[in-house]
C-alpha cells in the first residue's frame, strides 16, 4: 500500500505513515566498530560467554545492540556488538537461506521475499499479503496480513483480531 509503520525510541508505534512524512537519519550505532544490517551472517558469544556460534542479525537497534537469531534455533535480544563478529565477511541471508529478497535502500525496507514451503514451491511474500500464521509459534492458525518484510526473510504481521506480531518466521506463514 506504499506506507510505512513507524517504531519510535520511546515505544510508541504509528501505522500507515505516507512515505513523504520519514526521512532517515544519516547516524549509526555509537558504540559500534561495524554496524551490522539485518541478515548479516555473523558469530556470536551466546551470553556473552566464551563460545562464538553461527546465526545472523534479525533486528539492529538504535542503542547499537542486535538481537540474533542462531543457526541452532535460538534467539537472543540486545546483544552487545563486542560479543559480535562477522562471519565469512559481509552481507548474508538468514541461516533459511531466503532467497528473493528484494531491497529498496530508499526505503530502508525489504519488500518481498521468497520463500521454499516445499521442495517444489516458492512464496514471494509481500507487504499487504493476507495470509495465515501460528502466533507465538503456536500450533493454530490465525488470519491476518503482512505488514513489513524484513531483510532476514522473517515477516511482521497484523492479525485480523488486532494483534501484532513481529519477526515471525515464514514456516510459521501461510497464504490464504
Amino acid at each position: 500500500n506504499g506506507t510505512m509503520d513507524i517504531h519510535y525510541d520511546d515505544g510508541e508505534k504509528e501505522l500507515g505513515v505516507d512515505p513523504t512524512f520519514v526521512r532517515r537519519l544519516n547516524s549509526s550505532p555509537s558504540k559500534s566498530k561495524q554496524a551490522y544490517r539485518e541478515g548479516t551472517k555473523i558469530e556470536a558469544r551466546y551470553r556473552g560467554k566464551s563460545k562464538y556460534y553461527p546465526g545472523y542479525i534479525s533486528t539492529s537497534h538504535k542503542d547499537g545492540t542486535y538481537d540474533i537469531e542462531y543457526d541452532d534455533g535460538e534467539f537472543e535480544s540486545h546483544v552487545k556488538p563486542e560479543y559480535i563478529k562477522a562471519k565469512g565477511g559481509g552481507m548474508g541471508r538468514s541461516p533459511r537461506d531466503n532467497k528473493g529478497v528484494s531491497f529498496s535502500p530508499e526505503k530502508d525496507d525489504f519488500e518481498t521475499v521468497e520463500s521454499p514451503r516445499s521442495d517444489n514451491e516458492r512464496v514471494n511474500y509481500r507487504t499487504g499479503m493476507k495470509v495465515e500464521a501460528r502466533y507465538g509459534g503456536k500450533s493454530k492458525w490465525y488470519g491476518g496480513k503482512i505488514t513489513r518484510v524484513r531483510l532476514s526473510g522473517n515477516v511482521d504481521v497484523e492479525y485480523d483480531d488486532g494483534d501484532k506480531e513481529e519477526n515471525v518466521r515464514v514456516e510459521m506463514v501461510r497464504v490464504v
